[in-house]
C-alpha cells in the first residue's frame, strides 16, 4: 500500500501551486475575496484527502468499487462548487478567466493526483 508520504507530496504540491498562483493574482491586484481562490483549493484538497483515505484504509473491501468512489467524489467537488463557489461568480453575469482558473486549476491538480494515486493502488491489487 502507498506511504503517507503520498499525503505529504500532495500537500506540498497542492501548496506550491496555490503560492504560484495566489502571486499571479498579487501581481494582477485581484483581492483573493474577489477569485474564491482559498475556498477552491480548500475543497478539492480536503476532499481528495478523503477519498485518499477512504480508498487506503477500504481499498481490499471496495477494490471493484472504486471507479465508482472516485466518480462520487468528483460530483460531491462540483456539488460544492455549485453551491459555495458559483454563486459568487455569477453575480455579475460574466465568468472570468481568473474565476475560471481559481476552481479548475486546483480541480486538475487534484484530479492528476487521484489519478496517480489509483493508478498506483490498482496496479497492487489483485483480482
Amino acid at each position: 500500500m502507498l506511504k503517507s508520504k503520498f499525503y505529504y507530496i500532495f500537500a506540498v504540491l497542492l501548496l506550491i501551486v496555490f503560492f504560484i498562483q495566489h502571486n499571479i493574482l498579487k501581481k494582477l491586484a485581484i483581492p483573493l475575496s474577489e477569485s474564491k481562490l482559498i475556498e477552491s483549493y480548500l475543497i478539492n484538497g480536503i476532499l481528495v484527502f478523503s477519498f485518499l483515505f477512504l480508498v487506503k484504509i477500504f481499498h481490499q473491501k471496495i477494490k471493484n468499487n472504486i471507479g465508482f468512489l472516485f466518480f462520487g467524489f468528483s460530483l460531491l467537488k462540483f456539488v460544492l462548487f455549485f453551491i459555495y463557489i458559483n454563486p459568487t461568480y455569477k453575480q455579475d453575469s460574466v465568468t472570468t478567466v481568473t474565476e475560471f482558473t481559481s476552481f479548475f486549476v486546483p480541480y486538475f491538480i487534484c484530479i492528476a493526483i487521484e489519478i496517480l494515486f489509483l493508478a498506483k493502488l490498482l496496479n497492487k491489487l489483485k483480482f
